[in-house]
């Protein structure tokens, strides 16, 4: 080989080393540089996470609020329902007594549960839940104080009056 040919092939391999390693330098470069923006984009999406775990939790907190404060609530309720009852209002019935006498109120209903003596309106009274409704019987006298099964009863005679509208 001549001596044009060995100095061309030696700066061609020069250039070809050259270009392979610029490329690996860069290549190398790129990557760090790559890793901060990622590491930014990181940072932000956690940012971001963050804010919308701390949204979510605040939301929890609300509703535990408000479910305790529904708890509270109802739990008044009941001890007010009840207020009468621990006050010792004496009975001259017995719960099967005004069992009876709301069966009597609401025909065709039957019990659900046992009657329990609550407080109604500040009175006395039997608490007796029926299939069709509850009825609240006067502990003392024995008279219905509320009928809850008066009004299904209504309804049921009104709606039955009407099936024969469309016969022919």
């Amino acid at each position: 080989m001549s001596q044009k040919t060995m100095i061309a092939l030696a700066t061609s391999l020069t250039a070809f080393v050259l270009v392979i390693a610029g490329g690996m330098f860069a290549r190398l470069s790129g990557a760090s540089a790559a890793t901060e923006p990622a590491a930014a984009v990181s940072t932000a999406a956690r940012d971001i996470w963050n804010q919308r775990e701390a949204a979510y939790q605040s939301l929890i907190d609300q509703a535990n609020q408000r479910l305790l404060a529904t708890e509270q609530s109802s739990t008044a309720t009941a001890a007010s329902a009840t207020e009468g009852a621990s006050q010792g209002f004496t009975a001259n019935l017995t719960p099967a007594q005004a069992a009876i006498l709301a069966l009597m109120a609401a025909p065709g209903a039957d019990l659900t549960a046992q009657p329990e003596l609550v407080a109604f309106q500040g009175i006395p009274a039997y608490e007796v839940p029926t299939t069709m409704g509850v009825v609240y019987i006067d502990a003392t006298t024995g008279g219905v104080l509320y009928n809850g099964t008066a009004r299904m009863t209504a309804a049921a005679v009104q709606g039955g009056s009407g099936d024969d509208e469309y016969d022919d």
